[in-house]
């Protein structure tokens, strides 16, 4: 796990699993409960730039399985 900041120089490849979800305080949240993570984008494209995921690491939405239904469920809906 990395300890960098959220908008620092951040080098690995899993942000939101390495930052956004570990220091969600560190974040202008949305939304966070134990399902779902919502937060203002660390570096905005747009005037409001929202990114939600979910809590759970999930490789893509192609790669998941029934043990991560919960998950996807609340992400989506």
């Amino acid at each position: 796990m990395t300890t960098a900041q959220p908008g620092t120089g951040y080098a690995g490849d899993e942000f939101y699993c390495d930052v956004a979800i570990p220091q969600a305080a560190s974040l202008r949240l949305e939304y966070d409960d134990e399902w779902v993570l919502a937060f203002h984008h660390t570096r905005p494209y747009w005037r409001n730039h929202v990114v939600v995921v979910p809590t759970k690491h999930m490789a893509s939405l192609t790669t998941v399985g029934m043990e991560d239904r919960e998950h996807v469920t609340r992400l989506l809906v």
